[in-house]
Order: C-alpha cells, then sequence, then structure tokens
C-alpha cells in the first residue's frame, strides 16, 4: 500500500524502507526503480552479543541472519554496506 503511494503521489525525491531481511515482493515491486539497497556492516557475533546485553532471546538469530543472506544471494541484490561505530 506504502509503494502504491508512493507511486501514485510522485511527490518523494527519497524514500527509505527499513526491514529486517529483504522480500522478493518488494524486491520486485521496486525493480523498475532507481533503488540502492544498504546494509549495516555489523558482524552476526555483535548482532548476537548486542541482543544478549538487552536480555533478548537469540535462539533463532543466526538461523534468520542466514536467511538474509540467503535472500540476498537468491534476489541476487547489490548490496552496498555502510560502516558502523
Amino acid at each position: 500500500m506504502l509503494l502504491r503511494k508512493i507511486k501514485a503521489e510522485k511527490t518523494f525525491n527519497n524514500v527509505w524502507l527499513i526491514m529486517t531481511k529483504p522480500d522478493e515482493r518488494l524486491t520486485t515491486l521496486l525493480s523498475s526503480n532507481d533503488v540502492d539497497w544498504l546494509m549495516l556492516d555489523t558482524s552476526k557475533e555483535e548482532c548476537i552479543s548486542r541482543l544478549h546485553r538487552l536480555h533478548r532471546d537469540t535462539t533463532d538469530s543466526y538461523k534468520i541472519m542466514n536467511d538474509v543472506d540467503r535472500l540476498i544471494d537468491e534476489l541476487d541484490l547489490e548490496i552496498k554496506k555502510v560502516k558502523t561505530n
């Protein structure tokens, strides 16, 4: 719905969509647009460490991170890594 609104109004210069992992449907919808795929350059170990510090459940974290890597490969996304502190 958000993408339809953006396309219909054509008043946006830049739109940022923040998500946990790529979505094939979204990638297809965006295929006719100039899209930069950005990913924070944070190691899996650092992500897990941060979750532990926040007392968050990490049971499925590595599986989810591996799913993200797989989707990036499957969808053939050109990812630009963004350095973090």
